[in-house]
């Protein structure tokens, strides 16, 4: 399995802030509906606010990305231009970018899963889609054809 990169630890205070900050601001002191919108556990929003552990690189990037923050501004990206809300909005990823970054997240899923959702009908809008739903997709077909065949 692929290690997590983890975020410098001179920035983690100042991300755990940020967290604090949307936290209040945006969910309303909710914790569940936080790590909902973040794709992540609410035990793992609960250590970052409490300053049980640090913060592994794809969760600040959504975390950064939900409060509309600059990640070069806390050392993960190189700094340069960014392109616009509107942009960022209008450009759709392809399948293979999305297959890829959710390769990237999920490093433990089969290739053969891969292939399954690569081939199964969907309905779903391509703008829609996230590394998560695809992996998830991956496993789920992956999942259904292990059942067919036991």
């Amino acid at each position: 399995m692929a290690t997590k990169h983890r975020v410098d630890k001179a920035q983690v205070p100042r991300l755990r802030d940020l967290a604090w900050r949307l936290l209040t601001e945006r969910f309303g002191g909710k914790r569940e509906r936080m790590a909902e919108a973040l794709g992540v556990s609410l035990p793992t929003v609960s250590r970052l606010l409490g300053g049980k552990q640090g913060i592994a690189e794809p969760f600040a990037l959504r975390l950064l990305d939900e409060a509309n923050a600059d990640p070069a501004d806390f050392g993960l990206a190189p700094p340069g231009p960014r392109p616009s809300r509107f942009v960022l909005l209008s450009t759709r990823p392809t399948w293979a970018e999305m297959e890829a970054a959710a390769r990237r997240l999920y490093p433990y899923v089969p290739e053969s899963a891969w292939e399954g959702a690569r081939r199964f009908p969907s309905t779903v809008e391509l703008a829609d889609l996230t590394p998560d739903v695809i992996a998830h997709l991956a496993l789920a077909v992956a999942a259904a054809s292990d059942r067919k065949s036991a």
